[in-house]
């Protein structure tokens, strides 16, 4: 995981590779216990699948997640209504040996509960043997996937799981030095929808879809699957009108004006990238900008959890985040008090945009020095980290590797960066590139990305 971001980044990456059972959670468990049913622990499996069964309480809960020797493998989005869950997560392609299995689940809070046990697949020792390297535990193929196969099972996967027939997916890897396991990735914003696809060179595949700026999640897109992410996307152009709260923990003695000021020359200077990527992309107007309003509350309020609500926000501020794409909280402390409450483990995060209000916000920042705030900084904190956490709301990932997969630019010369922001935007993943050769680039287009009738 990168410096930006932490575990709940997870929101938006992993394809669902497990089911969900009815809840019968343990009634011993305590609020904030997780508890792994099946298999035991110190259990002896053979070489098939391997399901996890768990119960947990202290919900609601977001998301469940099953690791092996601490790398995900299975994923399953949950409802966020109960404080109780019972599932059941697969290890597809389990490899012998001895292996530690954890089931981490994240709640509506931005907390994290887990446990682990340790099982062993196969024979423990003698011929035959693939002994755990820390690797991702899958089985791997002699070669990787070739760009044209990767495309055209890109392809395949829209026309087969989504319905739509596209000649010209955008298509990219990252070519990172030394870096063997990043698939082929691609990005499609059609219509109401937002869909994701990665192709490993490993075999695995990861896709899903989400709304794109929806407002009613009661009434989802018809390509929104069972087991899909009915988180809301934005989609990468046009204005995104941001409701931007500093909360001032009296200790790094910025004033108002101090912090409203760094903003309004950030967004400009974010602004300024868009319009320069427009450009080298054949159109004259910016394909994306954005708009911030801005709030102070010193000191901050007493909230649970540190972060605000919506709710809150519309009283402490007078402005209704309902009129706004994207709420976001900047926290003013030395001590980032705010992150150690909630386990953040990072000093920055993006959960959704351009739906539904959120449960608390849609952009957590953490500012703990003076100078990060400004644009010119050596460590300009809120420049690049809400540039890049700006595109987690369009849908940028962090895949089944753990990290940023998307590639940086336009596709057309080798990426070797970890992640991006404005000053490397992934013009091909936002649609911002022609790739059905028709003039437009494909977040305008009419017909994206080689749109076919069915």
């Amino acid at each position: 995981m990168n410096k930006h971001l932490p575990l709940l980044a997870f929101l938006l990456l992993f394809s669902l590779t497990s089911c969900n059972l009815p809840a019968s959670v343990n009634s011993n468990l305590i609020p904030g216990q997780v508890q792994i049913t099946s298999p035991q622990d110190g259990a002896a499996l053979d070489a098939s699948t391997v399901e996890v069964k768990f119960t947990a309480a202290g919900g609601p809960f977001i998301e469940a997640n099953l690791l092996v020797d601490q790398l995900p493998v299975s994923y399953a989005a949950e409802d966020a209504t109960s404080p109780t869950v019972s599932g059941a997560l697969s290890w597809v392609q389990p490899t012998n040996g001895k292996h530690t299995l954890t089931i981490s689940l994240l709640t509506m809070n931005k907390e994290t509960i887990s446990t682990s046990i340790l099982v062993t697949v196969g024979e423990a020792s003698g011929a035959g043997e693939i002994p755990s390297t820390g690797q991702t535990p899958v089985a791997q193929p002699a070669q990787s996937e070739s760009l044209d196969s990767a495309r055209q099972r890109i392809i395949q996967i829209l026309h087969d799981e989504y319905g739509i027939n596209m000649t010209n997916p955008p298509i990219g890897r990252k070519e990172r030095e030394g870096v063997t396991s990043d698939p082929w990735t691609s990005a499609i914003y059609y219509k109401d929808t937002f869909i994701s696809i990665s192709i490993y060179p490993d075999g695995r595949e990861d896709h899903h879809a989400s709304p794109l700026n929806y407002s009613d999640p009661g009434a989802l897109t018809s390509l929104i699957k069972p087991g899909d992410k009915p988180i809301p996307m934005c989609r990468p152009s046009g204005t995104l009108k941001l409701l931007v709260v500093f909360v001032d923990y009296q200790n790094l003695g910025i004033t108002q004006q101090e912090a409203f000021d760094a903003l309004s020359q950030t967004v400009s200077q974010i602004n300024g990238k868009y319009f320069e990527a427009s450009q080298a992309a054949g159109v004259q107007n910016p394909l994306l900008k954005l708009q911030a309003t801005t709030a102070y509350l010193s000191p901050p309020p007493a909230t649970e959890n540190q972060t605000l609500t919506p709710e809150l926000t519309r009283v402490l501020t007078g402005y209704d985040p309902a009129a706004f794409d994207i709420l976001i909280q900047i926290d003013l402390d030395a001590n980032d008090s705010s992150g150690k409450v909630a386990k953040a483990g990072s000093f920055g995060w993006a959960t959704s945009g351009c739906g539904a209000l959120p449960v608390d916000v849609n952009m957590w920042i953490s500012i703990s020095t003076k100078d990060q705030l400004s644009p010119s900084s050596s460590d300009a904190r809120l420049s690049y980290t809400l540039g890049h956490e700006i595109m987690h709301t369009m849908g940028y990932p962090i895949g089944l590797t753990g990290v940023h997969e998307w590639v940086c630019g336009d596709g057309t010369i080798p990426d070797p960066t970890d992640q991006c922001d404005q000053n490397d935007l992934p013009t091909l993943m936002m649609g911002w590139t022609d790739t059905d050769g028709d003039g437009v680039v494909e977040i305008l287009d009419s017909t994206p990305y080689g749109l076919q009738a069915p």
